[in-house]
């Protein structure tokens, strides 16, 4: 940014457009009296009577003269000379022969207006060996220099070669370059902002070889050159197409640098608008019309890209260009030398307004094959045949992606839809950062990483689907297309989180071929994805060690809700592995279903058995010995809200989870298995839901003996204290499988250890039995008896009145090592 700031202010002071361009001072008149190639009255001895008097010359005619010139003319070696074909307009100056026609050296304050050049084998208007501050052209109508048919149009060449204006010159039929700036020529200006400034460049060049404007260095520098306000490659209207054979405007060379290119129109050439090639550094881009015509609506389209940036650094692209319409990329940046280009705030692939495509040929933006550190930062990306940015080839790295409109008009709320993908980053892409875009309406997927994408790509913090108005435009196929490894969507903190909604398809959808190596290491956290058509995450074939959510570091899952389709799929009916994957905190509700494993996707891990869920906590029971299990809490049979992790222990134990999930809600659990059938986690679908029940009573008594399980049984009592209500259940829990068990009710508190017991008795006094309800723990080592409060089984029978405490425990039978039995700790329960 330093040196396109220099490069700026450096040409500003050296615009010399309100100068007063040859104000020497009072001139000799010359009159060309005649059209002869030399001698008396003519150009020719003009010419040589100014360039020796040594004050400032004027050289007008007195007729519309037709010069044959046969001979080459002197050259211009006096300060202020001025040649003014506007004293009699319609001058032509003719020439077969390769020769130059005007030649101005190592002079300043010269002009040259008002002529019609044609036909010189050489050069048109040749300004060389440091000649500066000279005008050629005239901002007014009869200013206007014609240069038509020559080898080349007008050269600016050597050093020192500073600080001229080109003004209202039309050059065209040149059999090679229209302008040149060459070795050495710097500070110049090609053009102005007001019409009459103009240059019109079109035509020129033959099979393919020949630009509009050209700069070019390799041997001396070409900088803070002017290149403004031209048609270039259009005729005179802007907007019918006069292309020139090769590019528009061509600037090559590493010594060329720090000049701008701006308010131009530039279409209808035969290879691409702009080149910046062969280490061409620090030039800026800006303001121009780009293959659309010159009020930024119709189609003059450039045969290849707008832009083509070839192995040339710190080149920056915008902001401000409306580039459509062209053959291939609007913007395309090759080449392992090509790094830290900018290309911001443009229009690609729309219409100057941004409200209609004006579509580009393939992608909008195109970087590749070693393109390092680029930003494409804050630009209208839409209606382009292909992608609306494309990332790929031989490694592209470090790039950035952000602040974009892709695949909408302006306004962020009308749908102009690339035809493929809004980003795309596939063959070798790394490391690149797709961050804060809004990516909407395009006919595939949003964002695509696809096959051979490498490692470190990042995205997030993009609108995914949704408009800036927060309105559904769906990308027709999905949100995120991943078929590539080891990156990261989303983030840890919630700003990194992508809004993906709305979507065609799935939110993210992850799909490798059959030609894919195995897609690892992917990590989605933070994200909000709900009400994609199809569903939210899909992992399918090959699509391994992937983590949905459970960031290191502590940050929140995904929010995933209100799909179409399951929230998270894993996929494994094909022949390729689609297992091994990770969903861990996530907030997953409102599905058809919440995390599905088909065929044998995540090699099928059985959910954890939520046993009872409770105002005070949650008991269930392992199935996979050692893993993390998650408990939800969710409306339906989903995960809305993580109450809580723990650590299983062998298959078959009992697990509880201190938690207050709320009353009505379902409770539900997952399995994340650390050492899955490949040796690596995996993560179960949810289990059946849990109604969450009213927690009464406090326990005491306890822990209890362990048992046979190795657990201390335990009781806990849910449903109501109101006597009325008559709704109160008994919950004995821990205990050893497949055993037999009754619950036991007294008014008294005792402490003591009965005969052949391993446990104690917690009751005293008249102790009622629900003997006649025996329960059988069976596979889950618990049951659950719901007392009637009018009939406790004390002798007599009494019913529960109001402000009475009732006491409960449960005895079941053991072998602990040999027949015996064991009491759960026990819970008093007071009735208001």
């Amino acid at each position: 940014m330093r040196h396109l700031i220099f490069a700026l202010s450096a040409v500003a002071l050296a615009h010399p457009a309100a100068s007063q361009c040859g104000s020497c001072g009072p001139p000799i008149v010359y009159t060309v009296t005649n059209a002869a190639p030399f001698g008396l009255g003519s150009l020719h001895n003009a010419l040589l009577l100014a360039a020796g008097d040594g004050v400032p010359s004027d050289i007008q005619f007195n007729a519309a003269h037709v010069i044959n010139q046969t001979i080459p003319l002197p050259l211009i070696t006096d300060n202020c000379t001025r040649i003014l074909g506007e004293s009699f307009p319609g001058v032509r100056i003719l020439s077969a022969g390769p020769t130059v026609c005007l030649t101005l050296d190592a002079v300043r304050d010269c002009v040259v207006r008002g002529l019609q050049i044609e036909n010189f084998g050489q050069i048109g208007i040749n300004v060389i060996n440091g000649a500066n501050h000279n005008c050629i052209g005239g901002d007014f109508a009869a200013g206007r220099n014609l240069l038509i048919g020559n080898f080349f149009g007008i050269r600016l060449h050597g050093v020192g070669t500073d600080a001229n204006v080109l003004f209202n010159n039309h050059v065209f039929n040149s059999t090679h370059n229209g302008i040149e700036l060459l070795d050495g020529a710097s500070g110049n200006v090609v053009g102005g902002l007001a019409p009459s400034q103009r240059n019109y460049s079109f035509w020129n060049g033959t099979a393919g070889v020949g630009s509009g404007i050209f700069l070019g260095g390799m041997l001396q520098p070409v900088l803070n050159n002017i290149v403004e306000g031209n048609f270039v490659g259009t005729d005179t209207s802007g907007f019918a197409p006069a292309g020139n054979a090769s590019a528009g405007v061509e600037l090559v060379g590493n010594l060329v640098g720090m000049n701008q290119i701006r308010f131009n129109v530039i279409g209808a050439n035969g290879m691409d608008g702009v080149i910046i090639a062969a280490a061409a550094h620090d030039n800026l881009v800006a303001d121009n019309f780009i293959g659309v015509d010159h009020v930024g609506l119709g189609p003059l389209g450039n045969t290849r890209h707008g832009v083509f940036v070839e192995a040339s650094p710190n080149n920056f692209i915008g902001p401000g260009n409306t580039i459509g319409h062209n053959g291939m990329a609007g913007v395309e940046v090759a080449g392992f030398a090509s790094v830290n280009c900018r290309i911001d705030a443009n229009r690609v692939g729309v219409n100057a307004p941004a409200n209609a495509v004006a579509p580009n040929g393939s992608s909008g933006v195109v970087l590749r094959d070693g393109v390092a550190g680029c930003q494409v930062t804050g630009n209208v990306l839409s209606g382009n045949a292909l992608d609306g940015v494309e990332v790929h080839g031989n490694g592209p790295n470090l790039n950035r992606i952000a602040l974009n409109t892709i695949g909408l008009d302006a306004t962020g709320t009308a749908a102009l839809p690339n035809l493929r993908h809004g980003v795309h980053l596939r063959n070798f892409s790394q490391q690149t950062t797709v961050e804060d875009n809004t990516i909407c309406a395009n006919f595939q997927f949003g964002i695509a990483l696809t096959t051979d994408v490498m490692p470190g790509n990042l995205v997030r913090a993009n609108r995914i689907g949704e408009d800036a108005a927060a309105a559904p435009q769906p990308n027709a196929l999905g949100g995120i297309f991943l078929a590539s490894r080891d990156n990261l969507i989303g983030g840890p903190a919630p700003p990194d989180a992508n809004i993906i909604r709305f979507n065609g398809g799935w939110g993210i959808r992850g799909d490798g071929a059959a030609a894919t190596v195995s897609l690892v290491a992917n990590r989605i956290f933070g994200n909000s994805i709900d009400n994609n058509t199809r569903g939210g995450v899909y992992l399918g074939p090959r699509l391994m060690q992937t983590k949905v959510g459970d960031y290191v570091g502590g940050a929140p899952g995904n929010h995933i809700h209100a799909n179409g389709g399951p929230g998270v799929e894993i996929d494994w009916s094909t022949p390729f592995r689609g297992n091994e994957n990770e969903i861990l905190s996530n907030s997953i509700t409102g599905n058809t279903a919440g995390v599905v494993l088909t065929g044998t996707g995540n090699d099928n891990i059985p959910p954890p058995v939520v046993l009872l869920a409770t105002t005070a906590g949650v008991w269930g029971q392992s199935t996979v010995t050692g893993a993390t299990v998650q408990v939800f809490m969710d409306a339906g049979a989903e995960g809305e809200f993580l109450l809580g992790e723990l650590l299983a222990g062998t298959v078959g134990s009992t697990w509880f989870l201190a938690a207050t999930p709320a009353l009505g809600f379902n409770v539900t659990a997952t399995n994340t298995d650390p050492w899955g059938t490949a040796l690596l986690p995996e993560t179960s679908g949810f289990s059946p839901g849990v109604i969450v029940q009213p927690k009464i009573g406090a326990n005491y008594c306890g822990p209890a003996q362990p048992n046979s399980s190795g657990a201390p049984a335990a009781l806990c009592v849910t449903g109501s204290n109101v006597p009325s209500d008559n709704d109160v259940t008994l919950n004995s829990l821990q205990m050893p499988l497949g055993k037999f068990g009754y619950f036991l009710t007294s008014q008294n508190q005792n402490y003591v250890m009965p005969p052949g017991s391993q446990g104690f008795l917690c009751l005293g006094g008249d102790i009622g039995r629900y003997n006649t309800a025996v329960m059988h723990s069976g596979a889950t080592g618990s049951f659950s008896h719901t007392i009637d409060t009018t009939n406790m089984p004390v002798n007599p029978h009494v019913p529960i009145l109001s402000g009475q405490s009732w006491n409960f425990q449960c005895w079941f039978r053991d072998n602990n090592p040999g027949v015996t039995s064991n009491f759960t700790d026990a819970v008093q329960v007071l009735f208001p």
